[in-house]
């Protein structure tokens, strides 16, 4: 199977929505290397998946032997190290447990997800509680799928959201996500130029 699911936070400066303050911390690479490092993949994938997967480091699936490559950057977990990153920006933990930044923001978001998709669900259960653990607080909400589309391609209006998309062997089909320009390029869609440098 070639598909896959992952957690997105929106970074769109057009999202008229999005707290400022929001969108600087899903900006910065140490917030979302925090992130990734405090999910628990095999749990995920052994729970939910009932270990008919694999953790990803990648949207590209071992299953697909022509473009899979085993040497990506990998986030494994580790409490220690999203913690310690997350201080490294300026989070410290307010009265209830859960980190505030250094405007003294409470470190929480709202995680979208599709309504009536079980297995999204689940995943956002567990990022909940995973994310706990290194002082985030997570708002799990699903949503009926069109509202879904219409704030990820036309009102920009979400802070986060678990998806999945099926994939294929050609990767090159997954282009309207990975081009800045894309429309399905949810974090910061249809970009005139790219944003940042990886993007480029």
């Amino acid at each position: 199977n070639w598909g896959f699911s992952y957690i997105s936070f929106n970074q769109n400066p057009r999202a008229k929505g999005l707290a400022d303050y929001k969108r600087e911390w899903f900006t910065k690479k140490e917030y979302r290397q925090a992130v990734s490092y405090a999910i628990d993949r095999d749990r995920i994938v052994q729970t939910v998946l009932r270990s008919l997967g694999k953790p990803l480091w990648s949207p590209v699936s071992p299953a697909n032997t022509v473009y899979y490559n085993d040497k990506v950057q990998k986030y494994p977990r580790d409490v220690a190290k999203a913690k310690a990153l997350l201080a490294g920006i300026g989070f410290k933990p307010g009265p209830d447990g859960y980190l505030q930044d250094a405007a003294g923001h409470p470190v929480e978001f709202t995680l979208l997800t599709n309504a009536g998709n079980n297995i999204n669900i689940a995943y956002c259960t567990i990022i909940q509680e995973n994310l706990k653990d290194v002082g985030i607080k997570v708002n799990p909400t699903p949503v009926e799928f069109n509202s879904l589309v219409t704030r990820f391609t036309s009102t920009y209006d979400w802070e986060a959201a678990v998806l999945a998309f099926t994939g294929g062997v050609e990767i090159y089909n997954g282009r309207n996500i990975w081009a800045s320009s894309g429309g399905l390029h949810m974090w910061n869609p249809r970009q005139t130029k790219p944003a940042t440098p990886w993007e480029k």
